[in-house]
């Protein structure tokens, strides 16, 4: 663990999260990736026999841009300022 070892060594600038909507999986499951700039998440379809997401079922999408919104509270995703993110 190089980062723990050395305070000083390059470290990745990015997030990656996998996690079920409901309590017990509800066949939905969200990705997300974080930076220090953003946070994105998309919620698709999942299959736990085969343990394969279908990416084109999506459910829907998050972006929080965490520079004017750092409390999360105004999803983006949809905004045509971010179109190249989400």
């Amino acid at each position: 663990m190089p980062l723990v070892k050395n305070a000083k060594a390059a470290w990745k600038h990015l997030a990656f999260s996998q996690y079920p909507q409901t309590e017990d999986g509800g066949g939905i499951m969200g990705y997300q990736l974080r930076s220090q700039l953003y946070r994105y998440t998309e919620w698709v379809a999942f299959w736990y026999k085969t343990h394969k997401p279908h990416w084109t079922r999506n459910n829907g999408k998050e972006l929080y841009d965490h520079q004017t919104d750092p409390e999360k509270n105004h999803n983006v995703a949809s905004d045509h300022a971010f179109a190249d993110f989400a």
